[in-house]
């Protein structure tokens, strides 16, 4: 089991309630922080029952590995159990494979990358999104670009489904936020409506507009606004 090297910050990202941002650089430990918050949420049976699970989500399938060794090192199995890591496709795909028969009742599939390229080729990122639409609501195709479009059509649809997936999963992780994209937010507002998140971004990558907007966003999100826990010291002209 890694040991995990506790200060006054860590330990006030531990005890924080509701949502929270956590900012730093590559190697800052924002992974780290957010697993041992995820381990200290799974022990407390008030936030986390047994049918319940923290939902933890990136990106790459090579970051979620690590993800996964790093977890198995910081985390005892029985409090890991409790613990989804995934990414956002995954995640996503898995809701739209058992429940997309709400939204069509053709059998669903996947564009594969080579029909992909054939079938979208020449079209600017207007017309791509109208096309890929259009091919899910005539043929059942799904193209990875609008799996959140997707998802969050079926969520909003279905009232029942939404509220089921947010008592499932009460509280989100998100790592390297920086990296989601605006379908992917829209998805995460609907179902962090009943939850708490945790996030974890670069600023140095993000930039101060983004930053600026990625705050507003958190603000808005929810009743309770995040709080932001940056795991570096920034001197003016950072962003």
């Amino acid at each position: 089991m890694i040991e995990f090297k506790k200060d006054d910050l860590r330990n006030e990202i531990l005890a924080s309630d509701g949502n929270l941002l956590i900012m730093g650089g590559p190697g800052s430990g924002k992974t780290t922080i957010a697993l041992f918050k995820a381990k200290e949420l799974t022990a407390d049976s008030n936030t986390i029952r047994k049918s319940q699970k923290i939902l933890f989500l990136s990106f790459a399938r090579a970051t979620i590995s690590r993800v996964e060794e790093q977890a198995g090192e910081l985390i005892p199995q029985e409090l890991k159990k409790q613990i989804e890591i995934n990414t956002y496709h995954g995640f996503i795909w898995n809701i739209i494979k058992h429940h997309g028969y709400l939204l069509n009742s053709q059998p669903l599939h996947l564009l594969p990358p080579h029909e992909s390229g054939h079938r979208l080729s020449g079209l600017n990122e207007v017309e791509r999104k109208k096309k890929m639409l259009e091919m899910f609501n005539t043929e059942g195709t799904v193209h990875f670009d609008i799996f959140a479009n997707i998802c969050t059509r079926l969520l909003t649809e279905s009232h029942a489904l939404k509220k089921i997936i947010c008592a499932v999963y009460p509280v989100i992780i998100l790592d390297e936020f920086q990296d989601t994209s605006a379908d992917e937010w829209q998805l995460i507002q609907l179902l962090g409506i009943y939850k708490s998140i945790v996030i974890t971004s670069r600023p140095l990558i993000i930039g101060r507009a983004a930053f600026c907007v990625l705050i507003e966003k958190l603000r808005n999100f929810s009743k309770h606004p995040a709080k932001r826990h940056p795991l570096f010291r920034v001197s003016r002209g950072t962003f």
